[in-house]
Parts: C-alpha cells; sequence; structure tokens
C-alpha cells in the first residue's frame, strides 16, 4: 500500500512505514502549485493549511527520518535517468 501525502510519514505511523519518501519543495513552489489547482480566492486557506503542514514538519520531523529525498522542484539541469532521489541515510536500500 502506498500512502501519499504530507501527513503520510507520522511518526505513530513510522513502526508500519516500510519506506519514506519526502519530497522537498520550497514554500513558494507549494502555494503556487495549491493555488493553480484551487485558484487565486484560495490564498486564505492555502497559507493556513501551509502553515499547519509547517507545525506538522516541525513536530514529526519526516524530512530527517526519510529513506529517499527527491527534489519536488529542481533547480538545476540534471539526468532524470540518474538524478532523480539521493539516498538520505548512508545505509538505506533502494526498493522500488
Amino acid at each position: 500500500m502506498i500512502i501519499e501525502g504530507v501527513g503520510s510519514g507520522r511518526l505513530d505511523w513510522a513502526p508500519a512505514l516500510a519506506l519514506l519518501v519526502w519530497i522537498e519543495t520550497s514554500a513558494e513552489v507549494r502555494l503556487r502549485r495549491g493555488l493553480e489547482c484551487d485558484g487565486a480566492d484560495a490564498i486564505a486557506l492555502r497559507r493556513e493549511g501551509m502553515a499547519a503542514e509547517d507545525r506538522y514538519q516541525r513536530q514529526n520531523r519526516p524530512k530527517q527520518r526519510a529513506d529517499l529525498i527527491a527534489a519536488g522542484a529542481p533547480h538545476t539541469t540534471h539526468n532524470p535517468a540518474v538524478e532523480f532521489i539521493r539516498l538520505a541515510k548512508p545505509n538505506s536500500r533502494l526498493l522500488i
């Protein structure tokens, strides 16, 4: 089973997760993408949601516990065949 979303790396779910993937994306990109989906009228709701996501990240620290980290909006050109993900932990294994 694949669980997707900002809350999928909750600390209380950690024992049941086989692999935790963190997708790194800036606040600006997160807001822009959200408004593209929901429309400009949703800006207050999006900002409120992003503040809740930031609190969740500080409490649950999913990025620091991730097995893999992916660039959600890479800023440099890259070869997706070899640079899509990087191992976050020295002993991690790619399971996909």
